[in-house]
């Protein structure tokens, strides 16, 4: 995905574009904009022209970017949960060599 995607996400611009692959699905899933078919002009302006004149679909798409990117792509939200991925797997870690070395015993010395 191009960087240009979510700085267009976090301003609350709607999105049209001609990628597929996961960058599609998010557009079509979190309805924050149109897809096109590559080389296809026509329906690239066809595209601008439905966000000018539709102000209801426009403004949908606007809050549905500025949703999206607060709950998945926001740098404070990334950040957040790559911690706790990181704290977790130290614990799992730590859990995992305490138990093979013997130091994770019940109150008989039995693992």
């Amino acid at each position: 995905m191009t960087n240009k995607f979510f700085t267009y996400l976090s301003e609350g611009l709607p999105v049209l574009s001609a990628f597929g692959g996961d960058l599609k699905t998010i557009i079509e899933t979190n309805k924050v904009g149109l897809n096109y078919p590559p080389g296809d002009s026509n329906s690239f302006v066809k595209g601008i022209l439905k966000l000018y004149s539709d102000k209801g679909l426009y403004n949908e798409f606007s809050i549905n970017c500025r949703k999206l990117f607060a709950e998945k792509f926001d740098s404070n939200k990334i950040y957040e949960d790559y911690s706790n991925y990181i704290e977790d797997l130290i614990q799992d870690h730590s859990y995992n060599v305490s138990v093979k070395f013997g130091q994770n015993r019940d109150k008989k010395g039995v693992s």
